[in-house]
């Protein structure tokens, strides 16, 4: 198995298909989790706290990210 990390000898990053990426399944849940409270009429947690937990899973998650997209 490779090791999914680049190397930095000036090769390029390892990219990766959008479906293997978890912040992009990750935003896309709660993309359907705002969408779920804005038809339901009701939110689940208040605003603030909605966005403070986006905000620290997306750094969680970019601190464990290392190869990007493929175009």
């Amino acid at each position: 198995m490779r090791n999914k990390r680049a190397i930095n000898s000036g090769r390029r990053k390892m990219k990766k298909k959008w479906y293997h990426s978890k912040t992009v399944w990750v935003n896309g849940l709660v993309a359907i989790a705002i969408l779920v409270q804005a038809i339901i009429g009701q939110a689940w947690l208040n605003a603030e706290l909605q966005g403070a937990i986006i905000v620290v899973a997306n750094v969680v998650l970019r601190l464990f990210t290392h190869s990007g997209l493929q175009k």
